[in-house]
């Protein structure tokens, strides 16, 4: 036989391999809420290959092994750290722990965690055992201060919208899985059309199913071993729902075990289920909107018969001017103005032409922006003569209007003019405009504006009785005559007390059996045909004065 080839061997003999025990923390967690003590749970096992005797090598117990704990913002243990109550075991009847073996504990204390970001724990930190290893005797848990909270929030709507309703959980710490209900105390309220924004890992719609219109149900696991943790409020997941309701309507969202008994379970020693604060909400319907104000002049005279609208909601002012707007519908988009039928010549008189007058010379200017508006009666933006003239015109029936200018307009109240001296030159609004309807009750006055009207004396009628501005009265009279057919006659018109007259108007109503050839005034130079008009048997006269006194006739 030939050899092929030779092995080469060699034995080594290795160091026998140590029989000694190995305490290990393999997990901790937090069991309560933090801020009012601690409480935790410990998982030790004994990953040596020898029994591990807690009790010491002696009978006395202050040889037996302890567990320390520390409140620490660094992870290290040092003077800055405050000490949680020692945990003493080796007490009967756990006083070994086998190779393979694992225990749990749970310790508590009353001590205050506020402050600190770390629980250390520590056992045998005396080395009253004789372990395999000391290096791994340390096991570190941050602490997470706020509580568990299941939520909901309150929301209001509008009949027929779509809403949200949000379920957020805050704060999990290791949490393996949870299951919870919702109700609905009158679920009528909102169709249930569909589950969204689903924010945790491996949540799908097939884990939150409705039953009965009025209990929502969730089961839910994670995939994480260790179990999901994050600080602060993060959503889960939403309904979302349709109003159906009536106006005025709520239900109540409540977190309740009608459904599924709420648990959520930790990756705690024990899997104690943990019962988290539960925050309830609440669904409404919003009111219907009731829009009420006033409409008046500048100097606060009530404008009634104006019409109100919001959309194609309308209401008339009373005598006070006051008007009330109900059932607008919240979330709706609405313009609310004002409107008045009217003629051009209410309230109109030469007193409007003697101020618009005075304003042009600087005399007296018009106190407010309403009433420099009002003396813009053709509509150009500025305030001149030709205004002086379309006034006059219209008093004395030779115009029926303004042309463009409307009889009225109607400013919000609230509105302040950038420079109320000039407000022609301001493009100042004529509504209001109230965006995505939401109050309950809302107040909304305006301001009117009768074109030619500045000396705000609109009292609604179309033809006023006779008026005298004047410090004193004066008199106009005509004397008692007896006419015959197809004469010829000169009527005097007499006045008293004429005195410091800047203008007058007049009108006087005739018999339709005479017809009047002509108007003169003597004693007023500047008095032309001009300045006065006949209409449908009515005389209508209007003239100026430099204010001077008129002898008595």
């Amino acid at each position: 036989m030939k050899v092929l080839f030779t092995l080469i061997m060699s034995l080594t003999l290795g160091a026998a391999i140590a029989q000694c025990p190995d305490l290990k923390i393999t997990n901790a967690s937090i069991l309560s809420d933090i801020s009012k003590g601690i409480r935790y749970a410990i998982n030790i096992s004994n990953i040596g290959n020898q029994d591990a005797n807690l009790q010491g090598a002696t009978a006395s117990e202050e040889d037996n092994v302890t567990i320390q704990s520390y409140l620490s913002n660094d992870q290290v243990i040092d003077a800055q750290d405050k000490r949680i109550q020692d945990v003493l075991l080796g007490v009967s009847p756990l006083t070994v722990i086998k190779p393979g073996e694992v225990f749990s504990i749970i310790n508590k204390d009353s001590v205050a965690t506020t402050g600190y970001r770390f629980l250390i724990i520590k056992i045998d930190p005396l080395n009253k055992l004789n372990e395999c290893a000391e290096l791994n005797n340390v096991f570190v848990l941050e602490l997470f201060h706020n509580q568990l909270t299941l939520e909901t929030t309150m929301i209001e709507g509008f009949k027929g919208q779509s809403i949200e309703i949000p379920v957020y959980a805050s704060d999990f710490y290791n949490i393996l899985g949870f299951q919870f209900s919702m109700s609905f105390s009158n679920p009528s309220l909102f169709r249930i059309d569909s589950i969204g924004n689903l924010g945790l890992n491996d949540l799908n719609r097939n884990d939150i199913q409705v039953k009965n219109d009025n209990r929502v149900g969730v089961v839910w696991f994670s995939p994480l071993q260790s179990g999901l943790s994050f600080n602060g409020r993060r959503k889960i997941f939403s309904l979302y729902v349709t109003l159906t309701g009536e106006h005025g309507q709520c239900t109540d969202i409540r977190f309740d075990d009608s459904f599924l008994t709420i648990e959520f379970i930790s990756s705690t020693p024990l899997g104690d289920p943990i019962r988290p604060a539960l925050i309830d909400g609440k669904v409404c319907i919003q009111n219907l909107v009731e829009c009420s104000g006033k409409v008046i002049l500048a100097n606060n005279t009530p404008i009634p018969n104006t019409l109100v609208s919001a959309n194609q909601s309308t209401a008339l002012t009373d005598l006070s001017g006051r008007y009330l707007i109900k059932d607008l519908i919240p979330g709706i988009n609405y313009t609310v103005s004002a409107s008045k039928f009217d003629s051009y010549a209410n309230g109109l008189s030469v007193m409007d032409i003697v101020l618009i007058k005075k304003h042009l010379l600087q005399i007296q200017l018009l106190p407010t922006p309403y009433q420099i508006i009002a003396a813009d009666v053709n509509g150009d933006l500025t305030i001149s003569v030709q205004d002086m003239v379309l006034i006059r015109d219209l008093i004395l029936g030779f115009v029926p209007n303004f042309g463009k200018t409307p009889v009225w307009q109607f400013i919000p109240k609230d509105y302040k003019f950038k420079n109320p001296l000039n407000p022609l030159a301001e493009n100042y609004p004529i509504a209001y405009s109230l965006p995505n309807l939401k109050s309950n009750k809302i107040t909304l006055d305006f301001i009117g504006i009768k074109t030619g009207d500045v000396s705000l004396d609109w009292t609604g009628q179309l033809t006023p009785s006779l008026e005298s501005r004047a410090a004193t009265y004066f008199i106009l009279a005509l004397q008692d005559q007896n006419l015959m057919a197809n004469m010829e006659y000169t009527l005097p018109v007499y006045t008293r007390q004429f005195n410091n007259i800047s203008a007058f108007q007049f009108a006087l109503n005739l018999n339709p059996d005479i017809q009047l050839e002509q108007v003169m005034a003597p004693a007023l130079p500047d008095f032309t045909v001009s300045n006065y008009s006949i209409n449908d048997h009515v005389l209508r006269t209007y003239g100026t004065t430099p204010g001077q006194m008129v002898a008595d006739l």
